[in-house]
């Protein structure tokens, strides 16, 4: 009976030091939040924020906005939120330093002009980790893959006319618009657009952290 005890006492000491090893500072494990900025932005400022439908069909440019993050995480998905619902658009995340390819591209197809679409790239490992005070950019091509002219996109605008940007979202902060004007295939938005009381276009990321 004394081995028996003397045995658990060994088996109960060795689990606990395993779990301290793996939690040496006995924290509990909070479990990563998800977070898709934009589309939070927009639902959690309706007092101040509107969304407009502004219908330029032949429009063929790159839309993006540059950001950053305060914690490191990663850039799991891609969404945008267009008008057309019939076709697919490429979505890319682009370093704003290094940015002659694309860090993620992924085409997305809406499902409604309501709400953002997102894809998910976790289930092909895709996902891109990104560190703080670094900034990177989120743009859309406006041309349909496969097409030859661009479609109509909706525009955010605020209720009191002020610049949407910048805004904050948990660790992540919008700053600035950047454009690529006649551009029919994904390519770095390099033309910063401020002063503006509105964004053209809306697309998104979805961030673990």
């Amino acid at each position: 009976m004394k081995t028996m005890k003397q045995l658990i006492l060994i088996i109960a000491c060795s689990i606990f030091v395993i779990s301290c090893k793996k939690n040496p500072n006995n924290t509990p494990n909070i479990p990563p939040t998800n977070l898709n900025p934009f589309s939070q932005y927009l639902l959690q400022n309706t007092a101040t924020s509107q969304v407009t439908i502004e219908r330029n069909d032949d429009t063929t440019r790159e839309i993006g906005y540059s950001f950053m993050v305060s914690k490191p995480g990663t850039v799991y998905a891609l969404g945008l939120r267009l008008i057309d619902t019939t076709r697919s658009f490429y979505v890319s995340l682009w370093d704003s330093l290094h940015h002659t390819q694309p860090l993620l591209q992924v085409a997305v197809k809406c499902n409604n002009t309501s709400g953002f679409t997102y894809q998910d790239v976790t289930y092909q490992h895709k996902e891109v980790h990104i560190d703080p005070n670094h900034t990177y950019v989120v743009s859309v091509n406006l041309t349909p893959v496969g097409g030859t002219t661009g479609t109509a996109f909706i525009f955010g605008a605020r209720n009191n006319f002020h610049n949407p940007f910048f805004f904050t979202e948990g660790p992540v902060t919008y700053y600035i618009e950047y454009e690529k004007y006649n551009s029919k295939t994904p390519v770095f938005p390099d033309i910063p657009m401020t002063g503006r009381d509105r964004v053209l276009g809306l697309v998104d990321i979805g961030f673990q952290y």
